[in-house]
Protein backbone atom coordinates (compact mmCIF):
# COMPACT_ATOMS: atom_id res chain seq x y z
CA UNK A 1 0.00 0.00 0.00
CA UNK A 2 2.73 2.43 0.98
CA UNK A 3 4.74 1.76 -2.16
CA UNK A 4 1.87 2.84 -4.39
CA UNK A 5 2.10 6.34 -2.92
CA UNK A 6 5.66 6.81 -4.16
CA UNK A 7 5.17 5.99 -7.84
CA UNK A 8 7.23 8.06 -10.24
CA UNK A 9 7.69 8.09 -13.94
CA UNK A 10 11.13 9.25 -14.98
CA UNK A 11 11.30 10.42 -18.56
CA UNK A 12 14.47 11.03 -20.54
CA UNK A 13 13.40 12.85 -23.68
CA UNK A 14 15.52 12.46 -26.79
CA UNK A 15 15.34 13.36 -30.45
CA UNK A 16 15.31 9.73 -31.58
CA UNK A 17 12.17 7.56 -31.46
CA UNK A 18 11.22 5.50 -28.44
CA UNK A 19 10.92 2.25 -30.39
CA UNK A 20 13.34 0.31 -32.53
CA UNK A 21 12.33 -2.50 -34.84
CA UNK A 22 13.55 -6.06 -35.13
CA UNK A 23 14.09 -7.39 -38.65
CA UNK A 24 13.25 -10.98 -39.53
CA UNK A 25 15.74 -10.95 -42.40
CA UNK A 26 19.14 -12.54 -41.96
CA UNK A 27 22.09 -10.17 -42.01
CA UNK A 28 24.25 -11.60 -44.79
CA UNK A 29 26.87 -8.87 -44.70
CA UNK A 30 30.07 -9.35 -42.78
CA UNK A 31 29.86 -5.87 -41.27
CA UNK A 32 28.10 -5.79 -37.91
CA UNK A 33 25.51 -3.06 -37.43
CA UNK A 34 23.99 -1.87 -34.16
CA UNK A 35 20.44 -2.93 -33.40
CA UNK A 36 18.05 -5.87 -33.45
CA UNK A 37 18.59 -8.19 -36.43
CA UNK A 38 17.51 -11.69 -37.44
CA UNK A 39 15.44 -13.74 -35.03
CA UNK A 40 14.33 -12.35 -31.69
CA UNK A 41 17.07 -13.66 -29.39
CA UNK A 42 16.42 -11.21 -26.55
CA UNK A 43 15.32 -14.12 -24.35
CA UNK A 44 18.66 -15.89 -24.79
CA UNK A 45 20.62 -13.50 -22.58
CA UNK A 46 20.16 -11.57 -19.34
CA UNK A 47 22.15 -8.93 -17.48
CA UNK A 48 21.94 -8.17 -13.76
CA UNK A 49 23.83 -5.75 -11.49
CA UNK A 50 23.79 -6.20 -7.69
CA UNK A 51 23.19 -2.97 -5.78
CA UNK A 52 26.17 -3.49 -3.47
CA UNK A 53 28.86 -3.96 -6.15
CA UNK A 54 27.16 -2.66 -9.32
CA UNK A 55 29.19 -5.22 -11.29
CA UNK A 56 27.65 -6.52 -14.52
CA UNK A 57 26.70 -10.21 -14.42
CA UNK A 58 25.91 -11.97 -17.71
CA UNK A 59 23.84 -15.14 -18.18
CA UNK A 60 23.50 -16.82 -21.59
CA UNK A 61 20.93 -19.57 -22.17
CA UNK A 62 21.39 -20.29 -25.91
CA UNK A 63 23.76 -23.10 -26.89
CA UNK A 64 25.48 -21.13 -29.67
CA UNK A 65 28.71 -19.18 -30.03
CA UNK A 66 28.12 -15.54 -29.13
CA UNK A 67 29.77 -12.12 -28.92
CA UNK A 68 28.94 -9.17 -26.67
CA UNK A 69 29.64 -5.49 -27.41
CA UNK A 70 29.22 -2.49 -25.09
CA UNK A 71 28.85 1.28 -25.06
CA UNK A 72 27.57 4.06 -22.82
CA UNK A 73 24.61 4.48 -25.20
CA UNK A 74 23.18 2.45 -28.07
CA UNK A 75 24.68 4.89 -30.55
CA UNK A 76 28.29 4.48 -29.35
CA UNK A 77 28.45 0.71 -28.81
CA UNK A 78 32.01 -0.30 -29.76
CA UNK A 79 31.77 -2.89 -32.55
CA UNK A 80 35.54 -3.08 -32.98
CA UNK A 81 36.33 -4.54 -29.56
CA UNK A 82 33.97 -7.15 -28.06
CA UNK A 83 33.77 -7.01 -24.27
CA UNK A 84 33.01 -10.75 -23.97
CA UNK A 85 32.45 -13.87 -26.08
CA UNK A 86 31.68 -17.54 -25.61
CA UNK A 87 30.82 -20.81 -27.31
CA UNK A 88 27.46 -21.50 -25.69
CA UNK A 89 25.58 -21.40 -22.42
CA UNK A 90 27.25 -19.42 -19.64
CA UNK A 91 26.13 -18.56 -16.11
CA UNK A 92 27.22 -15.66 -13.92
CA UNK A 93 29.98 -14.20 -16.09
CA UNK A 94 31.33 -11.08 -14.38
CA UNK A 95 32.20 -8.46 -17.00
CA UNK A 96 35.15 -6.09 -16.64
CA UNK A 97 33.22 -2.82 -16.65
CA UNK A 98 33.34 0.34 -14.56
CA UNK A 99 30.82 -0.14 -11.68
CA UNK A 100 30.16 3.61 -11.54
CA UNK A 101 28.85 3.71 -15.12
CA UNK A 102 25.91 2.21 -16.93
CA UNK A 103 26.33 0.42 -20.24
CA UNK A 104 24.10 -0.68 -23.09
CA UNK A 105 25.11 -3.97 -24.69
CA UNK A 106 24.55 -5.77 -27.97
CA UNK A 107 24.46 -9.57 -27.91
CA UNK A 108 25.04 -11.46 -31.17
CA UNK A 109 25.00 -15.11 -32.24
CA UNK A 110 24.30 -17.00 -35.47
CA UNK A 111 20.52 -16.52 -35.08
CA UNK A 112 20.58 -12.75 -34.74
CA UNK A 113 21.42 -9.90 -32.41
CA UNK A 114 19.67 -7.95 -29.66
CA UNK A 115 20.25 -4.92 -27.45
CA UNK A 116 20.12 -5.24 -23.68
CA UNK A 117 21.00 -3.78 -20.29
CA UNK A 118 20.02 -4.55 -16.73
CA UNK A 119 16.26 -4.05 -16.27
CA UNK A 120 16.50 -3.46 -12.51
CA UNK A 121 19.01 -0.69 -11.89
CA UNK A 122 21.44 -1.23 -8.97
CA UNK A 123 20.42 1.75 -6.85
CA UNK A 124 18.63 2.21 -3.53
CA UNK A 125 15.56 3.82 -5.10
CA UNK A 126 12.83 1.21 -4.79
CA UNK A 127 12.18 -0.82 -7.98
CA UNK A 128 14.17 1.52 -10.25
CA UNK A 129 13.59 0.00 -13.70
CA UNK A 130 14.53 0.64 -17.30
CA UNK A 131 11.47 0.04 -19.50
CA UNK A 132 13.71 -0.70 -22.48
CA UNK A 133 13.54 -4.05 -24.25
CA UNK A 134 9.75 -4.40 -24.07
CA UNK A 135 8.44 -5.80 -27.37
CA UNK A 136 5.16 -4.52 -28.80
CA UNK A 137 2.65 -6.12 -31.19
CA UNK A 138 4.44 -4.70 -34.25
CA UNK A 139 7.69 -6.41 -33.26
CA UNK A 140 9.39 -3.20 -32.16
CA UNK A 141 11.28 -2.77 -28.89
CA UNK A 142 11.27 0.13 -26.44
CA UNK A 143 14.71 1.74 -26.60
CA UNK A 144 17.05 1.14 -23.67
CA UNK A 145 18.10 4.04 -21.46
CA UNK A 146 15.27 6.38 -22.48
CA UNK A 147 12.39 5.67 -20.09
CA UNK A 148 12.60 4.73 -16.39
CA UNK A 149 10.28 4.38 -13.42
CA UNK A 150 11.10 4.31 -9.72
CA UNK A 151 10.06 5.02 -6.14
CA UNK A 152 11.91 6.60 -3.21
CA UNK A 153 14.62 8.66 -4.89
CA UNK A 154 15.26 10.18 -1.46
CA UNK A 155 17.23 7.02 -0.58
CA UNK A 156 19.88 7.36 -3.30
CA UNK A 157 23.49 7.49 -2.10
CA UNK A 158 26.55 9.01 -3.81
CA UNK A 159 27.40 5.81 -5.69
CA UNK A 160 23.82 5.63 -6.95
CA UNK A 161 23.93 9.25 -8.13
CA UNK A 162 27.19 8.71 -10.03
CA UNK A 163 25.77 5.64 -11.72
CA UNK A 164 22.49 7.41 -12.66
CA UNK A 165 24.42 10.42 -13.99
CA UNK A 166 26.10 8.07 -16.47
CA UNK A 167 22.66 7.29 -17.97
CA UNK A 168 22.29 10.94 -19.00
CA UNK A 169 19.00 11.27 -17.13
CA UNK A 170 17.64 14.78 -17.78
CA UNK A 171 13.96 14.95 -16.82
CA UNK A 172 12.11 13.72 -13.73
CA UNK A 173 8.31 13.65 -13.61
CA UNK A 174 6.96 13.35 -10.06
CA UNK A 175 3.33 12.32 -9.52
CA UNK A 176 3.32 12.68 -5.72
CA UNK A 177 1.35 15.25 -3.73
CA UNK A 178 2.97 17.75 -1.34
CA UNK A 179 1.88 15.61 1.62
CA UNK A 180 3.61 12.56 0.20
CA UNK A 181 6.87 14.45 -0.32
CA UNK A 182 6.84 16.55 2.83
CA UNK A 183 5.47 13.99 5.22
CA UNK A 184 1.86 13.68 6.19
CA UNK A 185 -1.10 11.47 6.96
CA UNK A 186 -0.61 11.88 10.69
CA UNK A 187 3.04 10.88 10.63
CA UNK A 188 2.41 7.66 8.70
CA UNK A 189 4.62 8.94 5.87
CA UNK A 190 8.02 10.55 6.53
CA UNK A 191 9.58 13.34 4.49
CA UNK A 192 10.90 11.99 1.20
CA UNK A 193 12.26 14.79 -0.95
CA UNK A 194 14.03 13.58 -4.08
CA UNK A 195 17.79 13.45 -4.56
CA UNK A 196 18.67 13.90 -8.23
CA UNK A 197 21.83 13.07 -10.18
CA UNK A 198 23.75 16.08 -11.52
CA UNK A 199 22.50 15.51 -15.09
CA UNK A 200 18.84 16.28 -14.26
CA UNK A 201 17.80 19.59 -15.85
CA UNK A 202 14.03 19.53 -15.39
CA UNK A 203 11.87 18.35 -12.49
CA UNK A 204 8.18 18.35 -13.38
CA UNK A 205 5.52 17.96 -10.68
CA UNK A 206 2.22 16.44 -11.85
CA UNK A 207 0.36 15.82 -8.62
CA UNK A 208 -2.05 12.90 -8.58
CA UNK A 209 -4.24 12.76 -5.50
CA UNK A 210 -5.45 9.20 -5.04
CA UNK A 211 -7.64 10.14 -2.08
CA UNK A 212 -7.45 8.69 1.41
CA UNK A 213 -6.28 5.15 0.64
CA UNK A 214 -5.50 4.54 4.32
CA UNK A 215 -9.18 4.53 5.22
CA UNK A 216 -10.78 1.15 4.54
CA UNK A 217 -14.51 0.55 4.59
CA UNK A 218 -16.06 -2.86 5.07
CA UNK A 219 -19.63 -3.45 4.02
CA UNK A 220 -21.73 -6.26 5.39
CA UNK A 221 -23.37 -8.51 2.81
Amino acid sequence: MKKSLFNYLLLLFCTCGLFISCSDDDDNSEKTTIGYLGKDISGNVELTRPTDTKKVILNVSADKAWTLYAGSTVENIDLDTPCASGNGKEDAIELSTDPSKRYIFMFKNSDGQALLAEKLLPVHGYNFRDLGGIKNKEGKFVRWGKLFRTDEMNKLDNADLAYLASTGLKTVVDFRTDAEKGGGFGGVMPESYDIHPSTVQDSICLKINAGNIFRMRYWAV
